[in-house]
């Protein structure tokens, strides 16, 4: 029986006096990770733990002992490295003994549930998977959780009718996330992409002044806060010059760089994970806990681009959408 079950139905209702319930949740990146911090702050939410320095929180009732591991593979990415985090936070759940794990996107299940607790008696709660969590073998017996799908489908379609044509351009930083994400956005939204992976910033420029004369819109993909000599500032001046077609993305690094973005929000997958923790920590299985697809976004438009290109918006997208202007200036 799983550890939960084990531990009685008097988990979450008992005498004042018992231990606060253990939680461990494991961050595939680091603290400053803007899309970790949203899933987190989810989390917290839920749990009623307050905001403070990493590691060890006891929620404010005193019912949770809520520990955060990170394994910081985006900044440590060599695989040697990413399984030494992996077998250290497999160590913490085989000595502190969590009632139930919740594992934070791709990295963290690839390489630590996987190997380390599927198809044991810890339970596991996913989230931030990307498309596909079959890939994985999941979800088991013990291992339930939640994908996280985009919306560039309906962000092609948003860009489509102020566009010049239909050829489709993706711009993506060359990484196994970002071959991942072509290879999805092929298969499972139904594109056709002419592909420029580059490894760097200036690459990046390079490929999108490029893409002007060759799609009729450019799609940028990818998280770029760690690419090799990104610069935010200059990135903002150098597509507001060169920018001659509709331009659009899903990641919020890249947002003040183009003309419509449709931004995922993490605090839903960290909300849903944590409700799914107290569910099994209140008796259920997670194999009885249909896994969740969650997909809304926020809508953002570039209204100073749009001047410059001489593009009219739709009034039923301006009514639902928030100007970039509020958050970056060009």
């Amino acid at each position: 029986m799983l550890a939960a079950l084990a531990l009685g139905s008097g988990l979450l209702g008992g005498a004042a006096e018992a231990e606060p319930v253990r939680i461990l949740v494991v961050d595939s990146y680091h603290l400053e990770y803007p899309w970790s911090a949203g899933i987190r702050h989810g989390i917290n939410e839920v749990l009623g733990v307050d905001p403070g320095p990493p590691g060890r929180a006891l929620s404010r009732d005193g019912r949770y002992d809520v520990w955060t591991e990170f394994m910081d593979t985006k900044r440590q990415p060599d695989p040697a490295k990413v399984q030494q985090a992996a077998r250290r936070v497999a160590g913490v759940v085989e000595s502190w003994k969590p009632a139930v794990v919740i594992a934070c996107d791709d990295n963290a299940v690839r390489d630590l549930v996987v190997p380390y607790l599927l198809g044991r008696e810890t339970p596991v709660v996913y989230c931030g998977v990307n498309w596909d969590a079959s890939v994985y073998g999941l979800p088991d017996r013990n291992v339930t959780g939640m994908i996280e799908v985009d919306q560039t489908g309906e962000l092609v379609a948003t860009l489509r009718p102020l566009a010049r044509g239909d050829r489709l351009g993706l711009l993506v930083i060359d990484s196994t996330s970002g071959r991942r994400d072509v290879d999805a956005l092929r298969t499972y939204v139904g594109l056709d992409l002419l592909v420029r992976l580059v490894p760097d910033y200036p690459s990046w420029k390079a490929a999108f002044a490029e893409l002007q004369d060759q799609v009729d819109m450019l799609l940028i993909k990818q998280n770029v806060a760690g690419v090799a000599g990104w610069d935010l500032a200059d990135a903002v001046r150098f597509t507001f010059e060169a920018t001659r077609i509709p331009t659009g993305c899903t990641t919020e690094p890249t947002m003040p760089c183009v003309l419509v973005a449709y931004i995922k929000n993490p605090d839903e997958q960290g909300i849903w994970a944590a409700r799914t923790a107290l569910e099994i920590l209140a008796g259920a299985s997670p194999e009885s806990i249909t896994p969740g697809v969650k997909h809304d976004s926020r809508v953002f438009l570039n209204i100073s681009l749009a001047r410059k290109q001489g593009v009219r918006f739709p009034m039923a997208l301006i009514e639902r959408a928030t100007f970039m202007e509020e958050r970056w200036s060009p």
